[in-house]
């Protein structure tokens, strides 16, 4: 009994914080300098496709990347799921014209079509 109610006067420690919570990548983003090409570097590589995957996604927030994501694309001898990460971010790099161009991926890759009408939406075009 005495020890349940030393027990109770503590609280219980706080939930751990996901991995990829929001706070975290911010914090991340606020104290690292992303280094584009560094990312490239990487990208190039054969490296883990889990780090080349995120060079994919920091470089078409920064609008790099278009020539490497079109050679990871293009070559089967590529992971499929880099491949797939490799047009989603041509995708986020095109304009309306290039869109055009990108849209017949979507046979190949169907998970393409949510990034290509996004896209579509976000340069004003129809969804």
């Amino acid at each position: 009994m005495t020890l349940a109610l030393l027990l109770a006067c503590f609280d219980p420690p706080p939930p751990p914080t996901p991995a990829w919570s929001t706070e975290t990548v911010q914090v991340e983003k606020a104290v690292s300098p992303i280094d584009p090409q560094a990312l490239e570097d990487l990208l190039a590589s054969d490296g883990d496709a889990a780090e080349r995957g995120r060079a994919i996604v920091t470089l078409a927030e920064l609008g790099r990347g278009e020539e490497l994501f079109r050679r990871i694309q293009a070559d089967p001898d590529e992971p499929e799921i880099l491949r797939i990460w490799a047009a989603a971010g041509r995708i986020q790099l095109a304009d309306a014209d290039e869109l055009d161009e990108l849209e017949p991926l979507v046979r190949t890759w169907p998970s393409l079509e949510r990034p290509l009408r996004l896209r579509r939406a976000e340069l004003g075009g129809d969804s």
